[in-house]
């Protein structure tokens, strides 16, 4: 099981951030946001 209050990283870097409560508080996408279109080719 997922504690709460733990980072969950997903697939293609997604990084969901869960309070005490077990809601998503914050969600991180640094592998996305670090690619350009053109890296793909």
């Amino acid at each position: 099981m997922i504690e709460a209050s733990r980072p969950v990283v997903l697939i293609d870097g997604i990084v969901l951030d869960y309070n005490a409560e077990g809601k998503i508080v914050g969600i991180e996408v640094p592998y996305i946001s670090q690619r350009s279109p053109n890296s793909l080719q």
